[in-house]
């Protein structure tokens, strides 16, 4: 009975849970991807790359734009028919199945965006080990997941019911050491832009950030300046 309403879940996500992106939003989106992930990729030759979860394919739009031939896998059919709509090359399958399917060393790249906490903790495992294998030698690994330290933690994770687990960097540093990957950190991710307003978001966030590592040096006696504190985070990893 649980797979069906999950598999129900996932065949009409655009319908039940994100709706169609206008053009301005997708372009807003695609910009947000780009200062994101851009700072991670600046010694990685640009050959082929994979976004696993691909949702209506914003992520791979902004690896083309940044001269990767990029390709994707989508399991909700209405996402995917969005993302060919606009010229993309996504596959409507399960991300595993698909993985699978790809040659071991053959990917410099592989991203995978708000896909990691729908998986259970034996399904993660089998994507690390494969994501892993596909990978060329010092390819990049990069995810995106709900940060279970932040406070806000729970508009993201409990926000849906598909949510099997809540990462934190020591889970994700977990998993990367016991699929073979070098984690190489996690980052915070607000979202700002370079434009005044989002200017003024990143200097109040160091304001809150540095009353939380108050906080948290109060409780445990010692400081930590690199805990994440933003309720999603980037994550990197390479097969080294």
């Amino acid at each position: 009975m649980e797979t069906n309403w999950k598999v129900s879940a996932y065949s009409n996500y655009v319908s039940a849970f994100k709706g169609k992106q206008s053009k301005t939003g997708r372009k807003a989106s695609i910009a947000r991807l780009k200062r994101l992930i851009e700072p991670h990729l600046l010694n990685i030759d640009r050959d082929e790359a994979i976004d696993i979860g691909a949702g209506q394919g914003e992520l791979i739009e902004t690896l083309i734009e940044l001269g990767f031939k990029a390709r994707g896998a989508e399991l909700s059919e209405q996402q995917a028919e969005v993302a060919r709509l606009s010229g993309l090359n996504v596959e409507t399958v399960d991300g595993l199945n698909f993985l699978q399917k790809l040659s071991s060393d053959s990917v410099i790249l592989i991203t995978c965006f708000d896909v990691l906490e729908h998986l259970t903790k034996q399904q993660l495992t089998d994507w690390m080990k494969q994501i892993h294998r596909v990978l060329k030698p010092n390819g990049i690994f990069l995810g995106h997941v709900p940060n279970g330290l932040s406070p806000f933690y729970g508009s993201v994770y409990w926000g849906d019911l598909t949510h099997e687990w809540c990462p934190v960097p020591d889970s994700i540093e977990m998993i990367c050491n016991l699929t073979g990957l070098k984690y190489l950190g996690s980052y915070e991710n607000i979202g700002t832009s370079p434009r005044l307003k989002g200017r003024l978001r990143n200097f109040l966030w160091f304001i809150v950030r540095t009353l939380y590592t108050i906080l948290f040096t109060i409780e445990t006696g010692g400081p930590n300046y690199s805990n994440v504190w933003s309720r999603v985070m980037l994550f990197k990893a390479q097969k080294v």
